[in-house]
């Protein structure tokens, strides 16, 4: 990718852009920029989110970093002015949108996750709701926790059903909601979002 092909026609070069754009969509995340990233207000447990400041530090915030295609907890050795407690929970929320149908489930690739790898993450949830309530990725939909949503996990990929009979709207989609520590070591390259019905 990003390379240029040059072939010979009827005595001329010939040159063929084989480039490919990688840049994320409404339900594509490549980590190349941080468009529709969220950034997350916290108070008295009540969560609002405003668009993302890429120029903003993360030093002094709960936030993972976009770093080379990558999502990864930022190392301490990054900062200049010193290091930070990396047994923190650092996060990152992004909105998937789709179009306005009615989805009572879907699925989510995390690129190269493996599910014991998922599993390991500190919070794995989606809100429907603009972050009101947060339903787990990583519980069993009918299992202990009643916020559980998650029907299974294959090819780096969770599946999901929403609780009971509700479902969401696919134009307004959900924020997703991930964290963990610097021990989990996780380097997240990709997340496809696909809505649908599973039950």
């Amino acid at each position: 990718m990003g390379e240029t092909v040059e072939t010979l026609h009827v005595g001329k070069p010939l040159l063929i852009d084989v480039r490919t754009t990688e840049n994320p969509t409404t339900l594509v995340e490549s980590f190349k920029n941080e468009q529709y990233r969220l950034s997350a207000i916290i108070d008295s447990n009540n969560t609002t989110f405003t668009t993302w400041d890429s120029e903003k530090s993360i030093k002094t915030t709960n936030d993972l970093m976009v770093s080379c295609g990558k999502l990864i907890y930022p190392e301490s050795t990054m900062f200049t002015s010193g290091g930070y407690d990396t047994s923190n929970v650092r996060y990152y929320y992004r909105t998937f949108t789709g179009d306005a149908d009615t989805y009572f489930g879907g699925s989510i690739r995390f690129n190269g996750i493996t599910e014991a790898v998922f599993n390991s993450m500190s919070e794995a949830k989606i809100s429907v709701d603009g972050g009101a309530s947060w339903l787990n990725l990583q519980e069993k939909r009918g299992g202990n926790d009643p916020l559980g949503i998650k029907t299974g996990y294959a090819n780096n990929t969770v599946s999901f059903s929403m609780p009971g009979e509700s479902s969401f709207n696919g134009a307004t989609g959900f924020i997703l909601k991930l964290g963990w520590t610097a021990a989990n070591s996780i380097q997240l390259t990709n997340i496809t979002v696909v809505m649908g019905n599973n039950n």
